[in-house]
């Protein structure tokens, strides 16, 4: 399963900008391989073993820098060093221009990527 997805994480959400500003710290391509989370962007790779996540949850962005609510999708895994480390990713549907998509399409989408990520997570 792969997607276009923006990434954030807690620490750039609580920033002055990530709160007031924008929410998203990059854009890039999210994949669900057998084994692995894997996000490829511009600045930022990421590789997460289906085994170190222990969370999967629906969240939502501040809203002082989204005030119509924006979903996102958390991801809490433990990294190389034992410490949880959190994600947000919010997926883009596909052939479609993020910047002209309603929040509330994109928010079901992002419901319905959740759901799919779950399954995957759970086989």
């Amino acid at each position: 399963m792969k997607m276009d997805s923006y990434i954030s994480d807690s620490k750039w959400n609580n920033s002055f900008i990530g709160r007031f500003c924008w929410v998203y710290k990059g854009r890039g391509l999210l994949e669900f391989t057998e084994n692995a989370l894997i996000y490829s962007g511009k600045k930022l790779k990421i590789h997460i073993d289906k085994d170190e996540i222990t969370q999967i949850n629906l969240g939502r962005y501040h809203r002082t820098a989204k005030p119509i609510t924006l979903n996102f999708i958390e991801i809490k895994y433990v990294d190389n060093n034992s410490q949880e480390q959190c994600l947000f990713f919010t997926p883009t549907a596909p052939s479609r221009n993020p910047w002209f998509t309603s929040v509330w399409k994109t928010n079901k989408y992002v419901k319905k990527r959740l759901e799919e990520i779950t399954e995957w997570s759970n086989s």
